[in-house]
């Protein structure tokens, strides 16, 4: 909620548009609720642009689906595809869609986590 209520106060001083990004890990997929919390906030921020970014792995060969690296932690095939957006641009691929600074910048990103449903 930090950087919500940071932004929110930035948000009026563009005249060209904004957009706040909140960067998740994927544990959100698990609390629904906590995600509908966080959405609703912004909004009563008056954040006018709001956008969630969820890494989110899924591998072409048994399915299964998380956020890993190189190779699938279930069969170990590299045949992965890794969904990710960077400036707006969503890809299944982003180590060969984007150049060398955007991969930069989308490992160094700061995922926030949100509380557990108890």
């Amino acid at each position: 909620f930090e950087k919500i209520d940071i932004e929110s106060q930035l948000t009026g001083y563009s005249n060209a548009g904004c957009i706040v990004y909140c960067e998740l890990d994927n544990t959100v997929k698990h609390n629904i609720n906590a995600l509908e919390t966080l959405v609703n906030y912004a909004m009563d921020k008056d954040i006018p642009y709001f956008a969630i970014n969820v890494p989110n792995d899924t591998c072409l060969e048994c399915g299964y689906c998380d956020e890993f690296n190189d190779n699938c932690p279930e069969c170990g095939s590299s045949h992965i595809q890794q969904l990710r957006r960077v400036t707006g641009y969503l890809t299944g691929n982003y180590t060969t869609a984007f150049n060398l600074g955007k991969q930069q910048e989308t490992r160094m990103r700061t995922k926030h986590g949100l509380i557990k449903e108890e």
